[in-house]
């Protein structure tokens, strides 16, 4: 496993294999198969996912889009998010708006700008804050949160 500590990264950086950055980026990183990002820092610009695996729990200052692979947010991602594929878990805040094209999507966090369902599967805790507006294409059916009404609950 690599690591970055303290220091700043100049120029992007592509991640293909197992690494934790807790210092700065100045510029793009992309995660390719093979990688794992921990973001614990913070990076001044954009995340591309074209595989792999991301957990953000520092701060991105651009937009996030997955291609593909697992992306959980812990942190905060200044941008906008756009999920075209892969899992994506938000616990944290995203300030942008947030699109789901064909991944599979749980909110449990912040999204400051819209939410907008045009593929995929996409559920919203019915804790998390969505303060733009929550756009459902047509077609499109949102999943119901286990337990409320119209769904049954397996016995416990």
């Amino acid at each position: 496993m690599r690591r970055a500590h303290g220091g700043i990264i100049r120029g992007g950086m592509v991640v293909d294999s197992d690494q934790t950055m807790n210092g700065s980026c100045v510029g793009d990183i992309a995660v390719i198969e093979g990688g794992t990002l921990r973001l614990n820092g913070a990076c001044s610009g954009d995340l591309i996912m074209e595989s792999g695996k991301t957990i953000l729990r520092g701060a991105l200052a651009g937009d996030a889009t997955q291609l593909a692979g697992i992306l959980t947010v812990n942190g905060a991602i200044s941008g906008d998010l756009l999920i075209e594929s892969g899992e994506t878990v938000v616990r944290g805040a995203v300030a942008g708006d947030v699109q789901n094209r064909g991944g599979d999507l749980k909110v449990y966090g912040v999204i400051k700008g819209d939410l907008i369902e045009d593929g995929g599967t996409t559920w919203v805790d019915p804790e998390a804050k969505i303060k733009g507006d929550h756009i459902v294409r047509d077609g499109m059916e949102r999943p119901r949160a286990p337990g409320s009404a119209g769904e049954e609950v397996a016995p416990g």
